[in-house]
């Protein structure tokens, strides 16, 4: 097998849990302050945080014109559908 494989294989299927990192904890903690004072304020807290992780993808797609995998496979799917 190809040792990239592997490599991401043994990265994505291990048995030990993975520390939180610092990043993760405060924005839980973000979170739950913001729910406690509103549940509006949480909403759009997850709102934020969904659009933070969205808007890359959305901009590259932007800027490629849909070139890439994802376009590949729907170009793909077309042309076996005719």
């Amino acid at each position: 097998m190809n040792p990239v494989v592997m490599r991401v294989c043994s990265l994505l299927f291990r048995e030990e849990a993975v520390p939180t990192s610092p990043v993760q904890y405060t924005s839980a903690r973000v979170r739950q302050e913001a729910q406690d004072n509103s549940p509006v304020l949480g909403t759009l807290y997850d709102l934020g945080t969904i659009v933070s992780n969205v808007a890359p993808s959305v901009l590259v797609n932007a800027l490629t014109g849909g070139l890439g995998a994802p376009a590949a496979v729907a170009k793909g799917l077309g042309a076996a559908a005719m």
